[in-house]
């Protein structure tokens, strides 16, 4: 039995935030499901789920838009997340090939992927070299408490 889509996503949203860098953060299920749903229905955004069977497995969710300083339209990455399990099962790998083809369908200049969970980041750094990315910055921390 397929489990409704709202639980999926719920499932990889919870197993993502546990494993992120952004866990200590507080989790709003009600909030993921209307940002999942916004981004599964509004036309310069996309939502996919990876499946085995019955079970959700990897998330792809990403944005088109321009910067307040260009017209050219930029793809940007919100979550790419694959479940442990499924790492190095080319669940992920298809993913981002999805999101890729995406972007072109979409007409933009540059497709960009971020990693600020730290999740893997030798591995992620190494499919985005292996793709064809080049790294164009970095993203620094530092806690309102420290």
């Amino acid at each position: 039995m397929t489990l409704p889509i709202e639980v999926a996503v719920l499932r990889l949203g919870k197993f993502s935030h546990r494993e992120s860098a952004y866990s200590h953060l507080g989790f709003n299920a009600t909030k993921l499901l209307k940002e999942a749903k916004l981004f599964a229905t509004t036309d310069n955004r996309l939502f996919i789920l990876a499946w085995d069977g019955d079970k959700a497995v990897g998330v792809m969710a990403a944005m088109v838009a321009d910067y307040f300083f260009s017209d050219d339209l930029v793809a940007n990455d919100y979550l790419w997340y694959v479940l442990p399990e499924y790492r190095g099962s080319k669940v992920g790998w298809e993913l981002l090939t999805m999101y890729e083809r995406w972007s072109a369908d979409q007409g933009t200049v540059d497709t960009r992927v971020g990693m600020t969970s730290m999740i893997n980041a030798d591995v992620f750094n190494g499919i985005m070299e292996k793709r064809g990315y080049k790294c164009i910055g970095a993203n620094y921390r530092k806690r309102s408490q420290e």
